[in-house]
């Protein structure tokens, strides 16, 4: 799992310590928690399985007519996701990583991303085929959240409460299919 292609800026941290720091959260879980809000303004949390690539783009399958995707539809894509290993031991080597940005679902003719069908395998031939998920007949669909914001909480790298803020930069912009 790597995030190659993209820039992490966090003005006053090692450039490669946060990039360490964040490649180790993102591999630490395969499940993320992704927030969203509604129109009436209610928060709503669920938990999708992830992948990522190296330009810092998630991608988790999901019901299109699940309340986090009519969230997501209704209010422009806005989503904050979290992601930690539950099963952590604590304090000195607490990891966790939250992102901010845009999630919108992935087209059901392009194809399946490299590094989904590599964490994922069992959904690779879906992803493969034409008309993807959809012509297989499942009730799930790809999403992609383009990460734009990122705080990094590494007590290995950088001591105890010590939160690196930071933003993505790409040098070729992301569509999230909105």
């Amino acid at each position: 799992m790597t995030i190659d292609d993209v820039r992490l800026d966090a003005p006053g941290f090692d450039p490669g310590a946060v990039r360490s720091g964040v490649a180790r959260a993102l591999a630490s879980t395969r499940l993320l928690s992704m927030a969203t809000v509604g129109e009436d303004g209610l928060p709503w949390v669920n938990h999708a399985y992830f992948s990522v690539d190296g330009d810092f783009v998630l991608h988790l399958l999901t019901r299109p007519g699940s309340r986090h995707a009519r969230n997501l539809a209704a209010t422009g894509g806005r989503v904050a996701v979290a992601v930690a290993d539950t099963a952590q031991p604590g304090a000195p080597t607490r990891l966790g990583l939250q992102l901010a940005g845009r999630c919108g679902r992935v087209p059901d003719d392009e194809p399946g991303p490299e590094a989904f069908r590599a964490r994922f395998p069992a959904f690779a031939p879906h992803l493969d085929r034409a008309g993807g998920l959809a012509a297989a007949g499942l009730p799930v669909r790809l999403y992609r959240v383009v990460v734009e914001e990122f705080r990094l909480y590494d007590e290995a790298a950088f001591g105890g409460e010590v939160w690196v803020d930071g933003v993505v930069r790409r040098a070729v912009p992301v569509t999230d299919h909105r």
